[in-house]
């Protein structure tokens, strides 16, 4: 389906769900969603706020794409922002950009229609909106019935929402807006995971390390940035924020781990701000048996800093590393 970044692939995924939110206002999922998180809004409308599930976290984080592209299609205009939302479907940005001047911000768009003739004021909306603005309005058919309002996806002439049409919105968004973090590329077009793909390691090794070098592990630090946990203090050596980095290069524990490994191993990595410029550091002095081994000790000491977190014991360093070189070689042994 030409699904390049999966990351991308996952927040319309994600996206798809929210639609549901805002199509299927009938179902379990939305009633228990509206009741906490949006009981006076829609989910369009929902805030972000502290303290929720990593669910809603996760559904918020798609909202984005859905504002995008998503569009009211005008029934009875009673529930209609007429400054605020999106409804004139053939208009830049699909909403008025020009304010009007002495005019309620509460207006509706149920108030810009001649219920006598079921058509539009034509004379307030010209004396109160620009003229192309006007013209668009008057574009938009109206029903002779008084129907209700309903929410379409503008990418798809169907108005339903797909994952392959929200998949190019987020590629939209990313573009627009380079900074957003759910939207980065997180250097997705690096040489290094062409060469990550070709390892002879195990493919669970190979999906840890691409997401270790997207920094999308559950560390604290990223578990705090989603407001998950109130603070990003690592756990065991309490000296800084608990990152994809420390974790797996700079605490005690894989300290400790990285001192009884090959020694051109323990020379590498010196001053990184992220676990990606380890990575690049390593593809760019070491060799593939090297780097094999460097991934498998990683995802070693990942498990290892996991036990200790939820209350298993502390093994010896030197286990670790004999651990993840049998790993390694019964694995390739088995390639053979």
């Amino acid at each position: 389906m030409s699904f390049r970044d999966i990351r991308l692939f996952n927040l319309a995924m994600l996206a798809k769900q929210g639609w549901r939110l805002l199509q299927e206002k009938d179902s379990l999922l939305y009633g228990c969603f509206k009741v906490k998180y949006f009981p006076q809004c829609s989910f369009l409308e929902a805030k972000d706020v502290p303290n929720i599930s990593f669910v809603w976290k996760s559904l918020m984080a798609a909202q984005l794409i859905l504002k995008k592209g998503c569009c009211w299609r005008v029934g009875d205009g009673s529930s209609i922002r007429a400054l605020q939302d999106k409804w004139i479907p053939n208009y830049t940005m699909n909403m008025i950009l020009h304010m009007p001047s002495e005019v309620d911000r509460e207006l509706w768009v149920c108030d810009l229609i001649n219920w006598t003739c079921h058509g539009w004021d034509r004379e307030r909306i010209g004396n109160m909106f620009h003229r192309e603005e006007a013209e668009a309005i008057y574009c938009i058919p109206l029903s002779k019935r008084h129907i209700s309002n309903s929410i379409v996806w503008m990418p798809k002439k169907d108005g339903e929402y797909s994952v392959r049409s929200g998949y190019h919105i987020v590629r939209l968004v990313q573009k627009e807006m380079p900074d957003c973090e759910e939207c980065s590329e997180s250097n997705t077009n690096s040489p290094i995971w062409s060469r990550l793909w070709k390892l002879r390691i195990p493919n669970k090794v190979k999906i840890f390390g691409w997401r270790a070098g997207h920094k999308i592990l559950p560390t604290r630090e990223n578990l705090a940035k989603r407001q998950i946990l109130k603070e990003d203090t690592c756990q065991l050596c309490k000296l800084g924020s608990e990152s994809v980095l420390n974790v797996l290069w700079d605490c005690v524990v894989a300290s400790d781990v990285w001192a009884g490994s090959l020694t051109r191993l323990q020379k590498s990595g010196t001053g990184l701000v992220s676990f990606f410029n380890l990575m690049e550091e390593m593809m760019l002095k070491l060799t593939n048996e090297e780097i094999e081994l460097f991934l498998v000790l990683c995802w070693v000491i990942w498990n290892q800093w996991n036990t200790i977190v939820h209350g298993g014991t502390l093994q010896d360093p030197n286990r670790l590393v004999q651990r993840a070189t049998n790993l390694l070689e019964e694995f390739q042994d088995a390639q053979v």
